[in-house]
């Protein structure tokens, strides 16, 4: 594991950071505008990741597999944004109750938390740059944190592929930005 795993809570924070000011700026005339993952409005992909960081916090607590499945076209009275800081927010508090090295048995294996934390977080990183670039917002992704997405996601790339949780890899030049390495890689186009 990478040094710069070594606060996972952090790392999962900088990703909520990253993530929050697009939900926020998501217009209430936004929700059905397509992203960059086809089948998914912006309000669809909002209740997506809802959904993901819900069952992250499921998971934690020993309750995933009773999670109902999300309603993608459920509407949020509060705002994408008050949503998305309430679930991540309830996650964080689980986190930083629980010892982190204690393994978890995920949809990945048994892990610690530490390294579990790392996936719902790549989540947010991914999705950020979707809802930034359906609203007309900055996709920017901070270089370290695209650094860790890429690192996590590159071994099971393959295995998300083939159960159709992203599309085909886009080609980018081996000089690509960390960035772009990771959108191409996910199956989006930089």
């Amino acid at each position: 594991m990478g040094k710069h795993w070594l606060d996972s809570i952090e790392v999962y924070q900088k990703a909520t950071d990253l993530i929050l000011p697009v939900a926020f700026g998501i217009g209430p005339d936004q929700a059905g505008l397509a992203t960059p993952c086809t089948e998914w409005t912006v309000l669809q992909l909002v209740n997506h990741n809802l959904d993901i960081q819900a069952g992250a916090h499921a998971l934690l607590a020993g309750h995933w597999a009773e999670a109902p499945p999300a309603d993608l076209n459920a509407t949020l009275p509060e705002g994408a944004g008050s949503a998305l800081q309430a679930v991540t927010g309830r996650f964080v508090e689980a986190l930083e109750s629980m010892d982190l090295e204690e393994p978890l048995d995920t949809p990945f294996g048994l892990i610690p938390a530490s390294r579990f934390i790392l996936f719902p977080m790549a989540d947010l990183v991914i999705h950020k740059w979707d809802l930034a670039k359906a609203t007309g917002q900055d996709c920017f992704i901070d270089h370290h944190l695209a650094e860790i997405c890429y690192e996590v996601l590159a071994p099971v790339a393959d295995m998300a592929r083939g159960n159709g949780d992203c599309g085909p890899e886009v080609p980018v030049p081996p000089s690509a930005s960390i960035q772009d390495r990771l959108l191409g890689m996910a199956g989006r186009q930089p």
